[in-house]
């Protein structure tokens, strides 16, 4: 089996994984264009709208694919260390750099171009917008997510630490509160947006959805199911499973939206669990290189489309009427230019941020390891 990168780990025989690694770049670039939509005001109406519903997919991958890596190492505190340290450097090097950024703009745009304050600036560089503290859309608006998804990574370390993913009992329990989670979702008038608790809901049902997932994945009648299916019914299985998901997207009122985790999860599982012809375009080409650069995509999209919001927003700018041209045609002339350019940034910041950052820390983590392993060796033999 191949080698590849994924989540700054070198992983041996996860093959099942790629497809899936493929999906997290399609939803991020599903994000990127919502986000450039609402910065135009183009998403009043499904399916522009119920983009925003990826953050959820998104979510349900992060779960899974952690699940799939660590759920059987993390047995002990300091593998438990070594886990949250490896995260909090793939995501945190590129959020704090793209800050500086953004912090560059607002001043150097005074004070027609406001970003965000220092309050909101500093909750961003302790990475606590996605608690509910201050407004998800200050600075880096798509942060919340990764703000949550850390919280919630570290949950998923402590529950390991307790055995709860891999036991029956622990996953039922798991289950009962994911079910109240979407439960309280789909309470919320609004929906599922992103704001105070909802923030945290979101990524506690989404990620734990998808460590279910991956639990289910590993059953036994999964793999007796997946050596009956033929490349046909594999195909029919995929093609079902990604309409639903665009359908949903394309169709659903906000009082339906907790149903999306659940959608996504199934999603996600017929892609780790088939080989058809969706599963083995994802497993290669453009899909994979896309899966590479899938969390630049999500983290620096909203420096060129938030500063379209911002300028948009100026009284200058937003008093010109252009008759021949409305937001949703300038938006459709506009979006292919402006995701290249998405695009572009992302393999820069994969390139000159993530990697070194990545390779970086988990080198520190190597010799560090090596020394406890030493200092173990020492004591044991004056004992």
């Amino acid at each position: 089996m191949g080698r590849f990168v994924l989540d700054g780990v070198l992983e041996a025989g996860m093959s099942d994984l790629k497809g899936v690694e493929a999906l997290r770049g399609l939803a991020a670039i599903g994000i990127a264009t919502y986000s450039w939509l609402w910065a135009i005001g183009v998403t009043t109406t499904p399916p522009a709208a119920n983009l925003y519903l990826l953050y959820d997919l998104y979510f349900v991958i992060s779960g899974f694919v952690i699940s799939q890596i660590y759920r059987a190492r993390l047995t002990s505190v300091r593998e438990a260390s070594r886990f949250v340290l490896l995260r909090f450097a793939r995501v945190y090097p590129l959020h704090v750099a793209v800050l500086l950024v953004l912090l560059a703009f607002q001043t150097a745009g005074g004070s027609g171009y406001a970003i965000g304050s220092l309050a909101e600036f500093l909750a961003n560089l302790a990475m606590l917008q996605g608690f509910g503290v201050i407004d998800p859309a200050a600075w880096n608006a798509p942060a919340w997510f990764i703000s949550a998804e850390f919280g919630v990574s570290i949950l998923f370390a402590l529950l390991c630490l307790a055995d709860i993913p891999r036991s029956a009992s622990g996953l039922g329990a798991l289950a009962l509160c994911v079910l109240l989670a979407l439960w309280l979702l789909g309470g919320r008038p609004e929906g599922l947006q992103s704001d105070g608790a909802g923030m945290l809901l979101r990524g506690f049902a989404g990620f734990m959805l998808g460590v279910l997932t991956q639990a289910v994945r590993r059953a036994d009648w999964v793999g007796r199911w997946r050596r009956e299916q033929s490349a046909l019914s594999s195909t029919t299985w995929e093609v079902a499973a990604l309409s639903a998901a665009i359908g949903f997207i394309a169709v659903s009122p906000p009082v339906t939206h907790a149903v999306a985790p659940p959608i996504f999860a199934a999603l996600v599982f017929i892609l780790s669990a088939t080989g058809g012809v969706i599963r083995k375009l994802l497993d290669r080409g453009p899909a994979q290189a896309l899966a590479r650069i899938s969390f630049g995509v999500f983290m620096c999209h909203w420096l060129l489309a938030g500063a379209v919001r911002n300028i948009a927003a100026a009284p200058r700018i937003a008093s010109l009427s252009i008759d021949a041209l409305g937001p949703a045609e300038a938006a459709a002339l506009a979006t292919p230019l402006y995701l290249l350019a998405v695009i572009a940034l992302a393999v820069v910041a994969e390139r000159w941020v993530e990697r070194p950052t990545r390779d970086a820390m988990r080198a520190w983590i190597d010799r560090r390891n090596r020394g406890y392993a030493a200092r173990a060796r020492r004591r044991s033999n004056v004992v």
